[in-house]
């Protein structure tokens, strides 16, 4: 695979995608069927390849919620040990990391989306103590 829109067919085509109308070209939301009958979210987003010196990338982000500071520093903790970032967009605490497509494989993709997933809504039980 070498272009987001080679990600973004193959994605489609093997991973849950919600169809939400109006969302920018090339921007997915995905959910992933987690243990203990939970679920969480990962959007995805192509990242321009002018910002990026390693070709094209895709952004890939699973919401947490809002957090406190003490709650805030927790989570970087625990990123801290992983492979993620975390991120605030207006009032909502974002696990973050990117997906080099240029020689990217399907276990690539998979893996890290629903590790993702998994370890946001880790941050979210342990931190948070909901579901949001």
């Amino acid at each position: 695979m070498a272009t987001y829109k080679e990600f973004e067919s193959y994605v489609r085509e093997n991973l849950k995608v919600i169809e939400r109308p109006g969302d920018p070209e090339g921007f997915l939301v995905l959910r992933f069927a987690l243990p203990d009958d939970r679920s969480h979210v990962v959007l995805v987003a192509p990242r321009d390849s002018a910002d990026s010196p390693f070709g094209e990338t895709a952004i890939i982000m699973a919401p947490i919620g809002e957090m406190t500071a003490k709650q805030t520093d927790s989570a970087l903790r625990y990123c801290a040990k992983m492979m993620y970032g975390l991120v605030k967009i207006d009032a909502t605490i974002f696990v973050q990391t990117t997906l080099l497509l240029d020689n990217i494989d399907e276990n690539e993709i998979n893996l890290p989306m629903f590790s993702l997933a998994f370890n946001a809504d880790l941050i979210e039980q342990e931190i948070l103590g909901e579901d949001l």
